[in-house]
């Protein structure tokens, strides 16, 4: 098994029994250059998943023998990388990247094409324009993918370009069950449907992992939580499971019949495949929230807004809670705007606090008694800002 998360990666063993063995971990955290702007870098994210494959490996060498490899990642993640030497050609641009806000505004007013920063579709657009055409690079020599297209082909020494439908789903260029590639959301954004990953089912052999020893079948791609809502054993229609990583991702199982259409509810869950196989495509629903437990150790580390994670109080929690909730159904747009991005300052961070307090009354229609209790609460907290202010100023 190997599992690509958003801050870090591992390898382990899984055995008939389900139990987990051999794990090996290594941190590979993204960068955050500007606010708004999330990148990686694939060659790194490479050496990492091959230092932690031939770890497990060796490990478990004298007690179990590989008999296939799985991968499940950070989905809507996006990877360039050159066709005939398979190196990347630029930075990855993970899926909390919102340099194409505009793009996805523009694709709903033009073309009436709703697409969210955080998938695929415009980052891959944006990529081509800098990483190709900008560089007057041949179009017939680049590959475009996610994390788990990169994974695979990094695994199988460059052979494989695929991806299953779970990513796939994520990515927005997709057709509505998942299958085949949009020729319209391609052709809109300038996307050549030949530089995209063949589409294949989340389970069955796709190739050989030549990169590692004895060069195992992969025999699974799939999505971080869907793999998730798999491992919890939500596969029955209303099973429900929560996440708290990197981001947070609530996912409702929902059975084998499709969505009529892709688009977000008014209370901004969306569905997802949840797997597919050899008979079938599996659905579900999501609702996410960009960042969680970044939120906390992000600004645990560098603002020190706790001394010590894990002694973070009630109240410190709750504020953080309040802000994030606002990624679904309000998407992070509003968080972006008061103030909630990877380089927001420590008082930006309590501003906004107060601000997610005003708004969770004012959205929620709360009674005149709510409201003097809320006002009575911020006090105290606003309070709190101008002194760390203060104390940040001097």
């Amino acid at each position: 098994m190997v599992d690509i998360g958003t801050s870090g990666l591992r390898a382990g063993v899984i055995r008939q029994d389900g139990s987990l063995n051999f794990l090996n971990y290594e941190s590979c955290r993204p960068d955050t250059p500007a606010p708004g702007l999330v990148e990686f870098d694939p060659q790194k994210m490479a050496e990492a998943v091959l230092r932690v494959c031939h770890a497990t490996i060796n490990d478990c060498s004298k007690t179990d023998k590989i008999d296939a490899v799985g991968i499940t990642n950070q989905r809507a993640s996006t990877v360039m990388w050159s066709k005939k030497t398979g190196k990347p050609l630029g930075p990855g641009l993970g899926w909390q990247d919102l340099r194409t806000v505009t793009q996805c505004i523009t694709a709903a007013a033009e073309h009436q094409i709703k697409l969210a920063p955080n998938q695929t579709a415009t980052k891959a657009a944006w990529m081509i324009q800098h990483y190709v055409v900008a560089k007057n690079l041949d179009l017939n020599d680049v590959r475009i993918g996610t994390v788990d297209s990169w994974i695979a082909s990094v695994l199988s020494n460059n052979e494989l370009h695929v991806t299953d439908s779970t990513n796939a789903g994520a990515t927005g260029l997709c057709s509505l069950d998942a299958t085949t590639w949009s020729d319209r959301v391609c052709g809109l954004l300038k996307v050549d449907i030949k530089l995209l990953p063949r589409i294949v089912k989340s389970t069955g052999i796709i190739g050989n992992a030549t990169a590692l020893p004895g060069a195992p079948p992969i025999a699974a791609l799939i999505g971080d939580q869907q793999s998730s809502l798999i491992g919890q054993g939500c596969i029955a229609i209303g099973k429900t499971k929560i996440t708290f990583g990197t981001g947070g991702m609530l996912d409702v199982f929902t059975g084998d019949i499709g969505p009529t259409r892709i688009n977000r509810s008014e209370n901004g869950s969306y569905p997802i495949v949840a797997y597919s196989d050899a008979k079938t495509t599996h659905w579900a629903a999501e609702a996410i929230m960009l960042s969680a437990g970044t939120i906390l150790i992000g600004y645990a580390m560098t603002c020190k807004l706790f001394r010590q994670a894990k002694r973070a109080t009630m109240l410190h929690l709750a504020l953080m809670i309040l802000v994030v909730s606002y990624s679904c159904p309000h998407y992070l747009v509003l968080a972006h705007r008061i103030g909630i991005t990877a380089h927001a300052e420590l008082c930006l961070v309590l501003l906004a606090a107060l601000h997610a307090l005003t708004l969770f009354v004012r959205f929620s229609k709360a009674s005149p008694t709510a409201v003097l209790t809320c006002s009575r609460l911020l006090l105290p907290i606003r309070n709190l800002v101008f002194q760390r202010c203060a104390s940040t100023a001097e």
